[in-house]
C-alpha cells in the first residue's frame, strides 16, 4: 500500500509543462476559449484565425493562454480605488477576476494589491475592466502553432538551398538521404521549397511531395497552411499541394495522383475544387468539436 500511495504522490508533484509566455498563432477560426481544460466546461470567447495568443502552460491536450486584450471581465467596485475615469488600484490583497458581476459568477483570474486596471464602465457595485493580463482561459492545443518560429541562419540557409538544388538527381540513394536532412530541419525549409515550386522539374516535385507530406504529418499544424496554397490559379502548385495533403490525411479511398493528372494536362479546375472540398471534408472531420 505504502508503494502505492508513494507512487500517486510522485504524479501529484509533476509539474504541468509550462512556458514562457510563447506566443502562438490560432489556426483554425472562431475557436472556443473554457474556462477549463474540458470541452463542456463554460465558454469564456472565441478566438479568431492568426489570432496571437500568449501561452501559460498545458495540460494534456489543452494549453492555458492569458485571455487577449479584448476579453472583458468584472472586480468588485469595492476593493478598488478609482484614480481617474479610466483607471482603478486595486486595494485588496489579492481581488478575483470575474467573468460577470455576481459573486456566483467563475473567476477567471486574481489580481494583487496596488495592481491597476483599465475601467471599461461600472455595473452597479461592480467595474467592468479590460482583463488583460489578469485573466485566463483554455484552449486545445491542436488549434495553436508556435507564431515565433526562429528564421535559419545564413549558413543554414545556403545549406537548405544546396540540398533543394541536388533534388532532381535521379540517384535514389541519394535522395533518400536528402529527404531525411530536408525533413529533419522542419518547418524552416517550407520558403525555399515554396520559392522553387514554380520552376522545379518533375523528379523535384515528387520530391517536394514526399517531404512536405512527410513534415506535415510530424506538424499537423502546417494543414490549414498546405489548403491555402491550393488555388485555381495555378493549377501546378495546387495539384502538388493536393498530393501533399492526402498523403499526410491518407483517405481510404478516392486517392488519385493529382500531380500527374496535372502533368498529362487531365487536372482541371473544377477536379481541383472538387479535390479540395473532399480534403478539406476529410480533414474536418478529424477534428473534434473543440
Amino acid at each position: 500500500m505504502k508503494k502505492y500511495i508513494f507512487i500517486i504522490s510522485l504524479v501529484m508533484l509533476l509539474p504541468l509543462n509550462s512556458f514562457p509566455n510563447e506566443k502562438y498563432k490560432v489556426i483554425k477560426d472562431k475557436i472556443n476559449v473554457r474556462i477549463d481544460s474540458t470541452v463542456t466546461s463554460q465558454i469564456l470567447g472565441v478566438l479568431n484565425e492568426d489570432e496571437t495568443v500568449e501561452i501559460l502552460k498545458e495540460s494534456r491536450d489543452w494549453i492555458k493562454i492569458l485571455l487577449p486584450k479584448r476579453f472583458k471581465g468584472f472586480v468588485s467596485s469595492q476593493y478598488v480605488k478609482k484614480t481617474s475615469k479610466v483607471v482603478g488600484i486595486v486595494t485588496a490583497s489579492q481581488l478575483n477576476l470575474r467573468i460577470k458581476p455576481s459573486l456566483e459568477s467563475y473567476v477567471i483570474g486574481k489580481v494583487k494589491k496596488n495592481s491597476e486596471l483599465k475601467l471599461l464602465r461600472q455595473n452597479n457595485d461592480w467595474y467592468e475592466i479590460s482583463a488583460y493580463p489578469y485573466a485566463k482561459g483554455w484552449v486545445h492545443k491542436k488549434f495553436l502553432v508556435k507564431s515565433d518560429t526562429k528564421k535559419p541562419t545564413s549558413n543554414s540557409s545556403k545549406d537548405i538551398q544546396n540540398k533543394i538544388k541536388k533534388l532532381s538527381a535521379p540517384d535514389i540513394k541519394k535522395k533518400k538521404n536528402l529527404h531525411e536532412n530536408l525533413i529533419a530541419k522542419g518547418v524552416e525549409i517550407l520558403p525555399f521549397i515554396e520559392q522553387i515550386i514554380p520552376n522545379a522539374d518533375n523528379n523535384t516535385c515528387y520530391s517536394i511531395i514526399f517531404i512536405l507530406s512527410s513534415l506535415g504529418k510530424t506538424h499537423t499544424n502546417l494543414l490549414p497552411y498546405f489548403f491555402k496554397k491550393i488555388t485555381s490559379l495555378n493549377i501546378k502548385s495546387s495539384s502538388i499541394y493536393l498530393d501533399i495533403i492526402q498523403g499526410i490525411l491518407n483517405p481510404k479511398q478516392n486517392q488519385k495522383a493529382y500531380f500527374y493528372l496535372a502533368q498529362q494536362n487531365n487536372l482541371t479546375i473544377k477536379d481541383i475544387k472538387d479535390a479540395k472540398l473532399f480534403l478539406s471534408n476529410i480533414y474536418n472531420s478529424t477534428l473534434n468539436s473543440n
